[in-house]
């Protein structure tokens, strides 16, 4: 009941799953591979603040139940990888601040940070992908999917500084 479908596509599925302090899940199964990208990690010390943002990939087909120990709420957006929005770049394509943290066969997983104030010129991404906020202006945990489509993007902090995880299936 912890585990929201906000989105489906052909390419993804976006859960949001948030768990209560002491929470305990029921068995439950993970039949596509999946991205699950730490928003509220259930401590507040330095190893939960390591945590934010944190993005770990699990190949699908596994049942399990989760478990939050701890005394504050834990949230994930797990993002389930469908198949590839091929967009006219290539798929290893450099993109300007962004830094690949995870990059398999089947997901390719960056992080920009950016200080307030600055930006990211116009770019294009090789593929659609979901973007996910960790810290910023907008809401930890508020995401978007980005078609192929949609062309060249920019990326502005503002204010505050912006911490943002993409997640592009592959």
């Amino acid at each position: 009941p912890q585990h929201r479908l906000v989105f489906a596509n052909a390419f993804v599925r976006v859960i949001d799953a948030y768990f209560p302090p002491l929470y305990v899940t029921q068995y439950h199964s993970h039949a596509a591979d999946n991205v699950a990208v730490t928003i509220l990690p259930g401590r507040d010390d330095a190893q939960g603040a390591a945590r934010i943002g944190f993005a770990g990939f699990s190949r699908g087909g596994y049942s399990h139940v989760a478990t939050n120990p701890n005394t504050l709420p834990m949230r994930f957006i797990d993002v389930e990888l469908l198949g590839a929005d091929h967009g006219e770049g290539g798929d290893d394509e450099v993109l300007t601040d962004h830094e690949v943290v995870l990059n398999n066969g089947r997901v390719r997983v960056m992080r920009v940070r950016l200080d307030a104030g600055r930006g990211i010129p116009v770019h294009r991404h090789s593929g659609g992908y979901v973007s996910i906020v960790v810290r910023g202006a907008e809401a930890a945990g508020t995401w978007r999917w980005h078609a192929a489509s949609e062309g060249e993007a920019a990326i502005e902090a503002g204010r505050q500084a912006l911490d943002v995880v993409e997640v592009e299936p592959r």
